[in-house]
Order: structure tokens, then sequence, then C-alpha cells
């Protein structure tokens, strides 16, 4: 039994870093995206089930976060806010995107008008960060994707890593 298990850990550790490159190239070949997803889901599913075999049928799923160590220079301004949200953000990477997607489309240049609905103020850039509440003078600054990720980097470690301060977060469910 025991060496059934050491032969189970021995899989998982060879196992581990192809899924990481799997998942890797699933992320970054979405015009392929649903044929090599077909086959991620596959390839999971098989390693899932000989390595619960393996285990004794305990079954045991690795699902390591892909973390970008290198990277080739991003295609377009998109890649390139998206790669800096994650570098900012590191495991909360996941749920930034999103909200940065759900407030402004990832668009750096963003403007929502509160005013117009009697708030206070506007909202700016990527995460619409709002200029009055954050006390920035000039909206420009507000426009630069990195300024904006780090403000909204700190509002979300300031909130004790809570997305309540963006509207998203609600509509998400995050």
């Amino acid at each position: 039994m025991k060496n059934i298990n050491k032969i189970s850990n021995i899989i998982a550790q060879i196992i581990a870093p192809i899924l990481y490159i799997a998942w890797y190239l699933v992320k970054k070949f979405t015009v392929f995206n649903f044929k090599i997803r077909k086959v991620w889901y596959k390839l999971a599913i098989i390693i899932l089930v000989s390595n619960s075999i393996l285990s004794n049928l305990q079954l045991v799923v690795y699902a390591p976060k892909l973390t970008y160590a290198t990277y080739e220079k991003p295609a377009n301004q998109r890649e390139e806010i998206i790669n800096y949200i994650i570098q900012t953000f590191g495991k909360y990477s996941d749920d930034a995107i999103a909200i940065a997607n759900c407030e402004s489309h990832l668009n750096p240049r963003a403007f929502n008008n509160n005013e117009s609905w009697g708030g206070v103020s506007q909202d700016l850039g990527v995460f619409q960060i709002n200029k009055k509440y954050q006390g920035v003078t000039n909206s420009e600054f507000l426009y630069d994707y990195k300024i904006n990720t780090n403000i909204a980097w700190n509002i979300f470690q300031n909130r004790g890593y809570n997305w309540g301060a963006w509207t998203c977060s609600r509509t998400l469910g995050i």
C-alpha cells in the first residue's frame, strides 16, 4: 500500500507541471479554446481517475493556480492590462479581472458620471475609481491603468480583501 501511495505521489508531481502547461495553452490560444478545452477536460478526468485508483480510490484534485513568471510582450493593451492585474492582485487576480471587466470592459478610458443620476462624482478607468472618494483632482491620473489598478488594490486590501466597494461585486456575486 505504501508503494502505491509513493507511485501516486510521483505521478501527481509529474502530472502537475503538464496540467500547468495545458491550462496555460487553453487560456493563451482562445481561437482553439473549445477543442482544447475538450481535450483538457478528458486529460483531467483521465488523470484524476488514474490518480484516484492509485491512491486507493481517494480522489485527490490538484488545482494549482497558474502564475506567469515570464511572458512574451502582450499583443495588445487589453492583454497588458490583464497581465498587470495578475501581477498586482496575485491570488485574487481572477476576481479582479472579472470586476474590472464588469466595471469597464477593461477600458482604461472608461468614464461614468454619477452626477447624472444624483451621485457626487465620476468613476474613471479600468476599475472605475471614484474621483471624489479617492481625493483625485486630476482625472487623467485615473486613466492610467497601472495607477488605477494600484488604487484598486489599495482599496481592496484596506477593506479586508473585500470587493464590496465595487457595484459589480454584487452583480457577479463575489
